[in-house]
């Protein structure tokens, strides 16, 4: 067995897929971003995934952002998803985010 700091490096490759304690592991996203129709991504092709609750009255509700691979490179996109007992759920169409400018974001969702 590894000591604990090699253990928690190991986990957390560089380009390994992250997720925080309140958003999707990168397998839960590509199923849900398939579900909704979003098209297929592999749980690879993920990463940066951060979302933060959206308000006190909709508990299940996240705005997340996450970083995507494509053909062209590293792209980031946010939507809303929600999660319950069941999983995540993509609430509305991923919305590519410009770099660096996350105000376009916000007024977007």
């Amino acid at each position: 067995m590894l000591p604990a700091p090699a253990q928690a490096q190991a986990m957390n490759a560089p380009d390994a897929p992250t997720a925080s304690a309140s958003a999707p592991a990168a397998p839960a996203l590509a199923d849900a971003l398939a579900a909704f129709g979003a098209g297929r991504v592999g749980p690879a092709d993920l990463r940066e995934i951060q979302c933060s609750p959206a308000a006190a009255e909709e508990p299940t509700e996240h705005e997340c952002r996450w970083e995507q691979r494509t053909a062209r490179g590293w792209y980031r996109y946010a939507s809303w998803l929600a999660h319950d007992g069941r999983g995540w759920t993509l609430l509305e169409d991923p919305l590519p985010v410009p770099r660096g400018d996350d105000s376009k974001l916000r007024k977007a969702l």
